[in-house]
């Protein structure tokens, strides 16, 4: 009685004050909650919560209990139990459960579905979603086959929940090749096919802390945890409508608001960025076709040449960027095949040749630019010459080899968490940044190349592109417009790197001429510019702690701020030109003597840097590992990448120097060559085959050892493959300046 409201009635009397409020008390109402109210206490519950879930399910039963017990006893009534004598109880019982069918008194109870989910007034959901939904639940509760198709492919919660397993997918194509039937029933159904949506749903704080309970406080580096649930929808529905789905009847009350994204097959028609960019793509393919054909039948008639003639002397099929001693004669790579001599990692060609091109034609040259019978050869080639620093082939794809929270606490997974330090190893080596066509590619046709339930709407690395394109054209992108967003924020992040290399290359000259007026001070110079990135470097990450797995829980400050910046990144790339220098001040002719245990010390010592580096992370990162300070990270940070980069360019010193053994062996494996001039084009291509493949699957990735270790070398392959295709169709077709060049001189 507590609960009737009183304001407004009469109160000039007894019987008008009861009068009043009698017409607002229901006795009915009055009398359920306080039976629920009694057993809930009875059971244990808190009073005040007690009173809470009394007066919600009081509502709930009053406005769909009467309407549900009305349709159960219209059910029972209908289940015929004639011929039984009446006095005969057993035989009526055993009658009845066998008329009785648990999915048609469902169906009786719940349908029509729209009494429990009317449509709210106002709403601006689509009429014909709302109306197709009702009918597709209405076919689900009757047992109609099509919609239980679509029952069927909407997701359900698998197993492992209490560990994280909270995305429920679905099936996709399932769902897409579902038809609803229109029948005599269901006239009024708009929908011809059905359509796939994913809602995304974030946890209260309150419920999260219950799940806590069960798997305790798991670290997500940042990454929220969301429950996500895979929707299969008659295809009237769009995603605004989905939205509304969730608000109808007493779906209220739960206050869900999703974020919903429905699958939509892409419209090239008016996607105009991507019509260009594709236009462009086959433009080049018709090029590198036609001059292939060209090259063979116009070309390749000559008996002089019957192999491609720059299948091994061109400097970018064979240079391997790093230091070879001056060779004045003639240096022959392949039997028969002389091509000029050597000096300082750049492949020159002799004045026979450049007469040789020169004969043959600006024709020819434009064809062999761009000939896929000339360039695959060249990416492919095995031959290399004997004076060069082979083993820097074998580092450079070894590089591109290192590049499931549980797996992260593991001592294995301790390599992988330390590959950003194979990146130093790129420092130390020269390499030439091309990359355009890969992110105009990647951000216009990435719509067009998924098809999944868990494929994005957008990905944010790639549209950012479209605004920040010029970034990247000035080799910038690593300083402007990276303040504030993660990574997952910028356009192409790991394409840091480019930006940095190209900042290193600006103020290489400047040493260079200090080193040719004085080989001492040139060093000096670099031995300041690699203090002070040491000392920036641990200034920075006690300021911005963090690693690469931080790049969500800190906002991006540690990416933006150490991990891709140039001054924090400088130092590896000042050890490269002090091992230049070194090179240049040896003599050409004699190698270093260096004795048998120096030698062995000298490995030794190199390895237990490499360890050192990689796994001392470790003792944070295992299961019960300890937090470090943040003196210990900050020496770790500005010290780590030194000494990556001083343990890598002992293996190229020795080498070099014929101290190197089964390493050097191994690493001047000529194998490598054709991957090692690939493994630029390789490190940015990776990450979008990686982020594709993982997009379009159409079931979740369980995360053990050996599913990763499949998929890494899955990844391998197919990035050499789409490596391979781009660096013949478009890195080797731009040397056609280089051979026009060759042609006027």
């Amino acid at each position: 009685m507590n609960h009737v409201n009183v304001s407004g009635l009469n109160t000039s009397g007894i019987d008008p004050f009861m009068t009043g409020f009698m017409q607002r008390y229901n006795l009915v109402e009055s009398g359920i909650r306080a039976a629920i109210d009694a057993i809930l206490i009875s059971r244990g519950l808190n009073q005040p919560y007690s009173k809470f879930v009394a007066s919600k399910s009081t509502k709930i039963l009053e406005k769909y209990g009467e309407k549900v017990l009305d349709a159960t006893i219209e059910y029972i009534n209908t289940i015929s139990v004639s011929g039984i004598a009446a006095n005969d109880s057993r035989m009526s019982e055993m009658e009845f459960w066998e008329g009785f069918s648990l999915l048609s008194l469902v169906s009786s109870v719940l349908t029509p579905v729209e009494q429990f989910l009317p449509r709210a007034e106002g709403s601006s959901s689509s009429p014909k979603c709302y109306n197709d939904t009702m009918i597709y639940l209405n076919n689900l509760l009757q047992g109609t086959t099509w919609a239980v198709k679509m029952f069927d492919a909407t997701g359900k919660p698998p197993t492992g929940t209490l560990t994280g397993n909270l995305h429920f997918v679905g099936s996709y194509d399932q769902c897409l090749a579902i038809k609803p039937e229109k029948t005599a029933t269901n006239k009024h159904l708009s929908a011809t096919g059905s359509r796939y949506c994913r809602a995304t749903f974030d946890i209260p704080a309150n419920l999260m802390t219950s799940v806590k309970s069960f798997i305790g406080d798991v670290n997500t580096y940042g990454v929220p945890i969301t429950v996500t649930w895979g929707l299969c929808l008659p295809s009237t529905c769009q995603e605004h409508d989905v939205t509304d789905l969730f608000r109808l009847g007493f779906l209220q009350s739960f206050n869900l608001e999703p974020s919903v994204v429905c699958y939509t097959a892409p419209d090239l028609q008016h996607d105009d960025g991507a019509i260009i960019v594709i236009f462009v793509l086959c433009l080049i393919a018709a090029i590198c076709f036609i001059a292939t054909l060209f090259h063979i039948y116009r070309f390749d008639d000559d008996g002089e040449e019957d192999e491609p003639v720059f299948a091994t002397s061109t400097a970018d099929a064979h240079d391997n960027k790093g230091y070879i001693p001056e060779v004045d004669d003639e240096t022959t790579f392949s039997p028969g095949q002389k091509i000029g001599h050597v000096a300082n990692g750049h492949i020159n060609v002799s004045d026979d040749d450049s007469l040789q091109i020169k004969e043959s034609g600006w024709k020819q040259g434009v064809a062999k630019a761009f000939s896929l019978y000339q360039n695959i050869p060249d990416v492919l080639s095995f031959d290399h010459d004997q004076d060069s620093i082979q083993c820097v082939h074998g580092i450079r794809f070894l590089s591109n080899l290192l590049e499931g929270l549980e797996m992260m606490k593991g001592f294995a997974f301790q390599a992988v968490f330390s590959s950003p330090f194979a990146i130093d190893s790129f420092f130390v080596i020269r390499i030439t940044p091309v990359y355009m066509v890969i992110m105009v590619s990647y951000v216009w046709l990435y719509h067009f190349v998924g098809d999944s339930p868990i494929y994005p709407k957008a990905i944010g690395v790639a549209d950012k592109c479209k605004q920040d394109w010029w970034h990247h054209i000035l080799f910038i992108n690593n300083i402007l417009g990276t303040r504030g967003n993660v990574a997952f924020e910028q356009c192409m992040p790991w394409s840091w790197f480019l930006a940095c290399i190209m900042q290193f290359y600006l103020i290489t000259p400047i040493l260079f001429m200090i080193y040719l007026w004085s080989s001492a001070l040139g060093s000096v110079f670099v031995g300041l510019l690699l203090t002070a990135s040491v000392v920036a470097t641990a200034i920075k990450e006690r300021r911005y702690p963090g690693n690469v797995l931080s790049m969500m829980s800190d906002g991006g400050d540690y990416w933006n701020n150490v991990f891709i910046t140039p001054w924090c990144r400088v130092s590896a790339y000042c050890i490269g030109i002090l091992l230049g220098f070194l090179f240049d001040t040896l003599e050409s002719s004699k190698k270093v003597k260096i004795s048998k245990w120096q030698n062995i010390l000298g490995w030794l010592v190199s390895f237990g840097l490499f360890i050192t580096v990689a796994y001392t992370p470790f003792t944070k990162n295992r299961e019960g590992g300890f937090p470090w300070t943040s003196v210990e990270s900050a020496v770790y940070e500005a010290m780590s990448h030194v000494v990556w980069a001083v343990a890598i360019s002992w293996v190229i010193f020795a080498c070099t120097q014929g101290y190197g053994g089964v390493i050097n062996w191994v690493l001047s494996w000529r194998g490598f060559l054709p991957l090692s001039r690939l493994s630029f084009v390789v490190y940015l291509i990776h990450p979008v085959v990686m982020v594709l493949f993982i997009y379009n699957k159409q079931v979740l990735v369980y995360m053990n050892t050996f599913e990763m270790a499949y998929m890494f070398l899955g990844h391998l392959i197919m990035s050499y493959a789409v490596g391979l295709l781009f660096c013949v169709g478009f890195k080797n077709g731009i040397n056609i300046n280089k051979r026009m060049v060759n042609i006027k001189e």
